[in-house]
């Protein structure tokens, strides 16, 4: 999956020919690295009809708030330039017919993912600052 930044956004998502599912996530968050293999796995099955994307949130700030993503991972689909749909967990055991919705709103109950790995994490910037010195 590629990265998209700021600069490679409008390219990679607004002007793509395909619905593209944007995956917000961050390298410390658990849940996103457990999804990730999902996700590559509906990239290669959708290849040619479903491009797929990853945003950092920690490195690309912007996009998440443009974004609304309050925690990760979080999944954006566009289509003709506009996004579409949101969500915060893949379809158990999907199929991926509908390529303009490859995951569900509500957490994912009986799926490849173990419900342990369906929890969700808040991007940094809204983890409570504590006071200096704290442990």
């Amino acid at each position: 999956m590629d990265s998209v930044t700021e600069q490679t956004f409008p390219v990679r998502v607004l002007q793509a020919k395909r619905p593209v599912l944007i995956q917000f996530w961050a390298p410390w968050c658990g849940p996103c690295i457990r999804i990730t293999p999902v996700i590559e796995e509906l990239a290669a099955e959708r290849a040619g009809v479903l491009d797929v994307v990853k945003i950092n949130v920690d490195e690309q700030p912007g996009l998440a708030d443009r974004h609304t993503v309050s925690s990760i991972p979080a999944f954006v689909v566009y289509t003709d330039g506009a996004p579409r749909r949101h969500g915060r967990a893949p379809r158990p055991n999907p199929s991926w017919n509908d390529t303009s919705a490859p995951f569900s709103a509500e957490p994912a109950r009986a799926s490849r993912i173990p419900p342990s790995r369906n929890a969700s994490c808040p991007p940094r910037a809204l983890l409570p600052k504590l006071p200096s010195g704290t442990p």
